[in-house]
C-alpha cells in the first residue's frame, strides 16, 4: 500500500467520523428543538393557566365582596324589621292598657249610673212621700200644681243626667270599639310581620 492509499482510507475515515459526527450533532439538535418547542408550548399552557386561574379568582373575590354586600344588607333590614315589630309590640302593650283603663272606667260610670238612679228613685220617692204625708187635701190641687213645678225641673235634670250618661256610655264603647279594631289591626300587623 501506499501513502496514497493510507491518506485516501484516513480521508475515508475521517469523512465517515464527520459525518457520523454531523448525523449525530443533527439528530440531538433536532432533538433539543422538539423539546425546546415542547417546553415552550407547556410554558405557554402554564400561563395561560395562571392567567385564567388569576381571572377565575378576581371574579370569585367580586362575587364575595357583592355576597357580602348583599348579606350586610339583608342583616340590616332584618335589624331594622325587628325594631319595627318591637315598636310594635309596644304600641300594641299600651293600646291593650289603655283598653283595660277605658272598660274600668266604663265599668265604673255603669256601677256610678246604677247607683245615682237608685240614689234618685229613693229620694224621688222620699220627696214624694213628704209632701204627700204634710199636704192635707184641702190642698191637694194647689200642691199638684206645685208638685209638678218641683218635679218638672228634677224630671228635666234626671232626663238631662241620663242622657248625658247614656252619651257617655256609647262614647266610651265606640272608643272602645274604635281602640278594638286598631288594637286588631296591630295584631295583623304583627303577625304579618312576624310571618
Amino acid at each position: 500500500m501506499d501513502s496514497l492509499s493510507f491518506y485516501l482510507i484516513i480521508g475515508f475515515v475521517s469523512l465517515l467520523a464527520i459525518t457520523f459526527v454531523i448525523l449525530i450533532s443533527y439528530r440531538n439538535s433536532k432533538s433539543k428543538s422538539r423539546l425546546l418547542l415542547e417546553f415552550a408550548n407547556k410554558e405557554k399552557q402554564l400561563e395561560e393557566l395562571r392567567l385564567n386561574a388569576e381571572n377565575q379568582l378576581l371574579v370569585s373575590v367580586e362575587r364575595y365582596s357583592a355576597l357580602k354586600e348583599d348579606a350586610g344588607k339583608k342583616q340590616d333590614e332584618i335589624n331594622r324589621l325587628r325594631e319595627d315589630n318591637l315598636m310594635l309590640y309596644g304600641r300594641l302593650e299600651n293600646m291593650k292598657a289603655v283598653n283595660d283603663n277605658l272598660q274600668e272606667k266604663l265599668d265604673a260610670q255603669k256601677s256610678e249610673l246604677e247607683s245615682l238612679q237608685k240614689k234618685f228613685t229613693v229620694e224621688f220617692e222620699n220627696i214624694a212621700s213628704k209632701i204627700l204625708k204634710q199636704n192635707t187635701e184641702d190642698f191637694a190641687v194647689a200642691n199638684q200644681k206645685n208638685l209638678g213645678d218641683v218635679l218638672t225641673p228634677l224630671k228635666e235634670k234626671i232626663h238631662l243626667f241620663e242622657k248625658k250618661v247614656d252619651e257617655t256610655y256609647e262614647k266610651g264603647l265606640k272608643d272602645q270599639t274604635d281602640l278594638k279594631a286598631e288594637l286588631k289591626k296591630l295584631y295583623e300587623l304583627n303577625h304579618r310581620m312576624s310571618t
